[in-house]
């Protein structure tokens, strides 16, 4: 049994069809998808439909929810309660949300905020951030409406997808406050701050994220986690990180093997089972998005 965990896709449809055939799945393997399949690139729906169908063909295969799959449902959840995508300015940038069916979006409630889809491992699409396990322990059972869902625990989880950098211990905000472990807004980035998964110490499993893209086309490796968003929609590359058997993921970058084998350690990344496929994309996509970049 084979375990494909794969980045984002971002309507790039053509894309993870060729990383389908790349991977010839068989019985018994599962995808395990981190998020934002829509907005950005050419071809959201069809995006979206091919995850929802990988998904169904394989059992026990799993698709957390993106920020952008947020995004669309809450916009999709206003145009239905005012009738009309009237003053839903998204939606003329992203044609495809006012084409999505109820059945899509039902879909997309049913996605969940993190998932294991192996003992060990958890995905998650943003991050996870130190104040949010200094308020509330361990993650636990997330409600299946976690989208809807109310209180202070739920709105700091929500951050969960969206979150990229922390305060480092000791940060103060400009009025001098603490923030140390919180979550950094986009574009706060400095000195004071860090990438979350250079803080996590592996307390939930090994992570697998997506949300940040690495523009090179290598994933992002940490001692406890490793970022699958190679930017496929910036004409960089669509990643599948596979994890054969029931395999548990050691701490360590060299027990990965991918940022270590492209950057020239002596690591033996083929004496793992756990490995890099990927699938070069068309930067012909990349001239509309710049006004897209930063979310």
């Amino acid at each position: 049994m084979r375990v494909f965990v794969i980045g984002d896709v971002h309507g790039m449809s053509d894309t993870l069809a060729e990383l389908h055939r790349k991977l010839e799945p068989r019985t018994g393997d599962r995808f395990a998808f981190l998020g934002d399949y829509v907005d950005k690139g050419p071809k959201s729906l069809e995006a979206l439909h091919m995850v929802r169908m990988l998904v169904s063909q394989y059992p026990g295969s799993v698709a957390i929810c993106g920020n952008h799959e947020d995004s669309a449902m809450r916009l999709y959840a206003k145009a239905q309660e005012q009738g009309s995508w009237d003053g839903l300015h998204k939606a003329d940038k992203e044609p495809w949300l006012k084409s999505m069916s109820q059945s899509d979006y039902d879909w997309l409630r049913t996605l969940p905020l993190v998932a294991r889809p192996l003992d060990g491992v958890i995905l998650v699409h943003g991050g996870m951030f130190p104040a949010y396990f200094e308020k509330h322990g361990e993650i636990g059972n997330v409600p299946t409406d976690w989208h809807k869902g109310g209180g202070k625990r739920m709105d700091r989880m929500r951050r969960f997808l969206r979150v990229r950098h922390v305060y480092k211990p000791g940060a103060l905000s400009k009025k001098g406050k603490p923030v140390d472990g919180q979550m950094v807004s986009l574009g706060d980035e400095g000195e004071s701050t860090q990438n979350w998964a250079e803080w996590y110490d592996g307390r939930e499993g090994f992570a697998f994220y997506g949300h940040a893209p690495q523009r090179d086309g290598l994933p992002l490796a940490h001692d406890h986690a490793l970022g699958l968003d190679t930017g496929a929609v910036f004409g960089g590359k669509l990643t599948a990180f596979v994890l054969e058997g029931e395999h548990l993921l050691r701490a360590g970058r060299n027990h990965i093997g991918w940022r270590s084998q492209a950057r020239g350690s002596t690591a033996h990344p083929q004496q793992m089972r756990a490995y890099p496929v990927q699938v070069q994309a068309s930067a012909k996509h990349a001239e509309w998005l710049e006004a897209f970049e930063a979310d």
